[in-house]
């Protein structure tokens, strides 16, 4: 799973949104091996 939020998160934001991110992965494909990456923010409006 890659995840690129707006804007700079918090070291709090950041850890909830990756253990929300787990547990998505885990939801989806129980069995499955993952990755999450957590890419840097998106600051100029473009992808």
């Amino acid at each position: 799973m890659r995840v690129k939020p707006f804007t700079k998160l918090r070291r709090t934001d950041r850890d909830a949104l990756l253990a929300e991110a787990v547990r998505r992965c885990a939801f989806v494909a129980p069995q499955a091996t993952y990755d999450i990456v957590l890419d840097e923010p998106q600051v100029d409006g473009h992808a």
